[in-house]
């Protein structure tokens, strides 16, 4: 069975409003062109032209609004043209079955009908926070509170000093249940030096820059 070029959206639709429809049809928004086989009717919610190629089957009935023009080309298969009751316009569409198609009937005049809403499925339940142990917070805790002095110089590639530069520091951090960065900054002193202390963490990292200078590190 070959595929359909469009695909079909079926909607299952409250009985109340299934009871006016012809039973068993698909309901289409917008008007398909068939290659396939449909099994039972098809209502097209749109006044567009439809077309079944070549071996396109609808076993029941294509149901269409307005009044269009059906054209037959080739040897299909056809039970015939319906009128319903309802709205004879739009007339400038059309239903075309080519080659070997097979249809029921189409009919004409058969309003769309008003979807029903279907409200959005509510959001999943979010997971509570799971809290880390005494054990895991006495850990980070130590981890965080990790003393942190350090000391150092810039010096250009002659091993003179480098006054006035810019260095930054990021202490990082976790403790469990939150983690992230605290930044520092000093300057270079008269003769190179710099210092970072009275600082707590796990790790620090350092850069310095000034303008006309490459920073290189050497341990």
């Amino acid at each position: 069975m070959s595929a359909l070029k469009f695909a079909i959206i079926i909607l299952i639709i409250p009985a109340a409003l299934a009871s006016a429809q012809s039973p068993g049809a698909a309901l289409v928004r917008r008007a398909p062109a068939l290659n396939g086989t449909v099994e039972g009717s098809v209502q097209v919610m749109t006044a567009e032209s439809v077309t079944l190629n070549g071996g396109a089957v609808v076993t029941g009935d294509l149901l269409v609004p307005g009044t269009p023009t059906v054209r037959l080309n080739g040897n299909p298969t056809y039970g015939g043209t319906l009128d319903g009751t309802g709205a004879t316009t739009p007339t400038t569409h059309k239903v075309t079955l080519n080659g070997n198609a097979r249809l029921g009937h189409v009919v004409r005049r058969t309003d769309a009908i008003a979807l029903p809403t279907v409200a959005a499925p509510p959001l999943p339940p979010i997971p509570p926070t799971q809290k880390p142990s005494p054990e895991l917070k006495r850990t980070f805790k130590t981890l965080n509170h990790n003393p942190i002095e350090f000391y150092g110089r810039a010096l250009d590639q002659f091993g003179k000093p480098v006054v006035g530069a810019e260095v930054s520091g990021v202490v990082l951090y976790n403790t469990g249940t939150k983690a992230g960065e605290k930044k520092v900054k000093t300057t270079t002193d008269a003769q190179g030096y710099f210092r970072f202390a009275d600082l707590e963490g796990q790790d620090l990292g350092i850069g310095i820059t000034k303008e006309g200078y490459e920073y290189r590190s050497r341990s």
